[in-house]
């Protein structure tokens, strides 16, 4: 195993934020670095931020990029030009599988069947999605492991009680023989998310697999132009027409199908622990409660989200509206954080566990709101449809397909003010005669993204696959 004893980290933001303490409990952190002007000459956790350009003078192994994926591989380039050898310079996870290649942490571990292999386990949609995969499968009768390269403690508690083991496993993603042996003992493997397409074309041929995607188009993400910019040997590796892809939605797999194109991709929709039931209210003359969970990004809306809500309180004192997700710290956060402050009908509730969201549900949102300018198949959209609540999605989302404009949830054009609010204030304004809109909401949810009907669909798919590998279906 290589020995970084000496490192430079270049970015001291969020990244840094979650892997610092790995970084420094296997190297010795000689200085940081960073692009912000404003933290130059200045010092982080006791260590002095340099320019760039100043890092030539120190005597160092490597240089640790802390920097999310699409800024991480521009500032590899940057690096370059500046004379730095590029066999010096690692994105975060390929020090982290360096330095930490064997470790493993094993929460509850079992002797099981399938693998799962994913990004980092935590709040995000993806991940629940996942975790339900997991307890469906479990169900059906599988024996599931989640392998991660990073848990959230919180989130593994929560769903351990549901029997899904999970392994944490820093160096998953840029597999090599240690972890090739580590799911040995598998008979089948389920690769999660683009950005493990390293792991899918490492385990293709080791063991049957499927890949499952989720992510949206080069135009509202950077994912693929990351992932392309970084392994660009799988563009055009033939094996893809033999890799059975299953993307969530038509919304993830047309942009997959545009670097793919030989790709076979079929859809494979998630499923959703039933927490709801099939009750409504009509309660016409109480607070009309509104709801947008989804972290602050310019892709959710928030703004545009309380730009309708602005107009719908104008006319309709008994709205308030609710927005729950990581606020998160950019310009587009600072911006919506001061809209919102500004309107006493907002409320901003932060990130919630799954406790919280289901008191949440059950005790005051009424209607969920989702006006994203691009979302593969939005889980917040289906558990409302799961708690018969009043949905309203834009047309540029995989929920769209399953949605009927006004029979079972309501559609609006995405990016426009006048579509989000005309839906908003229909909601309002016939919210006590909307019962059947309700009814068929839950109905939808039923019919479509159950624990039973995917583990029935994904058995189907494991179960044909290790008959066509010679393996043994469970």
């Amino acid at each position: 195993m290589l020995a970084y004893k000496n490192v430079i980290i270049f970015g001291t933001g969020v990244c840094y934020q979650n892997y610092k303490e790995l970084v420094f409990s296997k190297s010795t952190v000689l200085c940081l670095s960073d692009n912000n002007k404003a933290k130059w000459e200045t010092s982080l956790d006791g260590i002095s931020i340099l320019p760039p350009d100043k890092i030539h003078s120190f005597d160092f192994d490597r240089i640790v990029l802390l920097v999310s994926y699409p800024t991480a591989v521009e500032i590899k380039t940057q690096l370059i030009q500046l004379g730095i050898p590029e066999c010096k310079i690692l994105f975060y996870d390929e020090y982290i599988a360096h330095v930490c290649r064997g470790e493993q942490i094993c929460f509850e571990a079992k002797h099981i069947k399938i693998a799962i292999i994913s990004r980092k386990l935590d709040y995000s949609g993806s991940s629940v999605a996942i975790l339900n995969a997991s307890i469906a499968l479990n169900t059906a009768g599988y024996l599931v492991t989640l392998i991660v390269p990073q848990c959230d403690r919180r989130f593994a508690r929560e769903f351990n009680c549901h029997g899904v083991s999970i392994i944490e496993c820093p160096s998953i993603i840029c597999m090599e023989n240690t972890e090739l042996r580590l799911i040995d003992s598998f008979d089948f493997v389920i690769v999660n998310v683009l950005p493990t397409i390293d792991a899918v074309f490492k385990v293709f041929g080791y063991k049957p697999l499927l890949w499952w995607i989720h992510e949206p188009s080069e135009k509202y993400s950077n994912l693929y132009k990351s992932v392309s910019a970084r392994y660009p040997q799988y563009l055009s590796d033939k094996r893809i027409q033999s890799i059975p892809v299953y993307a969530v939605s038509t919304i993830a797999k047309n942009p997959f199908l545009r670097h793919f194109s030989k790709a076979k991709v079929d859809i494979l929709p998630y499923c959703l622990v039933d927490e709801g039931n099939l009750s409504v209210q009509n309660n016409k003359c109480a607070t009309i409660s509104f709801a947008l969970i989804a972290g602050f990004s310019e892709l959710k809306q928030q703004h545009l989200y309380l730009q309708a809500a602005a107009k719908l309180v104008e006319t309709h004192t008994n709205c308030r509206f609710l927005l729950i997700g990581n606020l998160g710290n950019s310009a587009y956060s600072q911006k919506v954080l001061a809209l919102a402050k500004s309107m006493p009908s907002v409320e901003l509730r932060g990130v919630l566990t799954r406790e919280q969201m289901l008191a949440a549900y059950q005790n005051e949102i009424d209607v969920v709101v989702c006006p994203s300018l691009e979302e593969c198949l939005p889980t917040v959209i289906a558990e409302g449809m799961m708690h018969s609540k009043l949905c309203i999605v834009s047309d540029n989302t995989g929920m769209a397909d399953y949605i009927t404009d006004g029979e079972n949830g309501f559609i609006c054009k995405a990016g426009s003010l006048e579509s989000l609010y005309e839906k908003m204030v229909y909601c309002a304004e016939h919210f006590g005669e909307l019962d059947s809109v309700r009814k068929n909401a839950r109905k939808t949810y039923e019919e479509n993204f159950t624990m039973d009907i995917f583990a029935k669909r994904i058995d189907r798919i494991i179960k044909d696959s290790l008959k066509n590998m010679g393996g043994t279906a469970v």
